[in-house]
């Protein structure tokens, strides 16, 4: 209830800023003892302190460093919704290799399963930080139709595929609703038409390049 009154206050004078939020918030985590310094104790207000640590960093570059410092003092396994900001921070400074660590090696199961939202997060970190192939190995691991990722992550995915790997992105396309349960939208058709176009230029400019080439070598 503290948590909420503080995230939600709207008393400007008090709270007008996350740092003010962050500082009250520390003290109360100060005061704790360790034992209560854990997600069943305690969730919200980690997860209020990961995502007010990242928005007061001076740096961009801190932003991570900063939330990933309090992630790591929580005693025991963090919930769901710790490891989800702690995901989202990863996203937003480009962590992609962080957030895959984190995705594996998560204590966030239900029935022995992967938390989704967590993979979706995942998923499009990767994808943002143009490493396709990565995403695609979460899907296929953590993945498939009855585990139904969103059709914006495999959008993500289609669209960084498209530059490199325009079969990829046709392929996903093709696969989305009989392999992952997932219906294509208006954006999953436009990021595949995108990755075709460019292929096809990519091409066209190579071979013009090497026609230039044959042309030029012929004056020898």
């Amino acid at each position: 209830f503290l948590v909420y009154s503080i995230q939600n206050t709207k008393n400007r004078e008090v709270l007008s800023s996350s740092k003010k939020k962050f500082n009250l918030l520390e003290g109360v985590a100060s005061q704790m003892a360790e034992t209560e310094k854990d997600c069943l104790t305690s969730g919200p207000l980690w997860t209020a302190l990961l995502k007010y640590s990242a928005a007061i960093a001076p740096r961009p570059e801190q932003r991570y460093h900063s939330a990933r410092e309090i992630f790591d003092s929580l005693v025991g396994t963090a919930d769901e919704e710790t490891t989800i900001e702690m995901l989202r921070i990863c996203s937003q400074t480009g962590k992609w290799a962080e957030a895959i660590e984190l995705l594996h090696c998560s204590d966030v199961y239900s029935a022995g399963l992967v938390s989704m939202e967590c993979l979706n997060i995942a998923i499009i970190t990767c994808s943002k930080a143009g490493h396709w192939d990565e995403a695609l190995k979460l899907l296929h691991l953590y993945g498939g139709k009855d585990r139904a990722v969103s059709v914006y992550a495999l959008n993500s995915i289609v669209k960084a595929a498209g530059p490199q790997a325009p079969d990829v992105s046709v392929k996903l396309l093709n696969d989305m609703e009989n392999l992952y349960g997932v219906k294509p939208n208006r954006q999953s058709y436009a990021h595949c038409i995108v990755a075709c176009n460019q292929a096809e230029h990519r091409e066209m400019k190579y071979f013009s390049s090497e026609v230039e080439e044959a042309g030029s070598l012929r004056w020898f």
